[in-house]
């Protein structure tokens, strides 16, 4: 690339992380404090994740569910942002054709 293309400026992009799977690419944003912000955003929303008690009733148990599936669904990182274990930004240049 060198020489084709140069940096024109930065670009932020939002990742959903765990330690077991690739990261997850949720939106690149061209401001670092929307970015920031929505971060911030979808981690108050994960760790308000309702509670699943293992010593729960059989039908308490499928009421707690229902509730953690709710929650999945209207994740504002979409539902398989719901099952990493933090949101992360990440500057990334923008590149675009080299001046003549």
């Amino acid at each position: 690339m060198s020489g084709v293309t140069e940096v024109l400026g930065s670009a932020w992009m939002v990742v959903a992380a765990t330690d077991y799977e690739p990261n997850l690419p949720l939106a690149v944003l061209q401001d670092e404090q929307l970015a920031n912000a929505w971060r911030d955003e979808l981690t108050v929303y994960h760790e308000s994740r309702p509670p699943l008690d293992a010593n729960a009733t059989d039908e308490e148990f499928e009421e707690a569910y229902a509730r953690v599936e709710a929650w999945r669904e209207a994740h504002p990182g979409g539902e398989l942002a719901a099952g990493c274990m933090e949101f992360v930004v990440h500057q990334i240049p923008l590149r675009g054709a080299a001046s003549p």
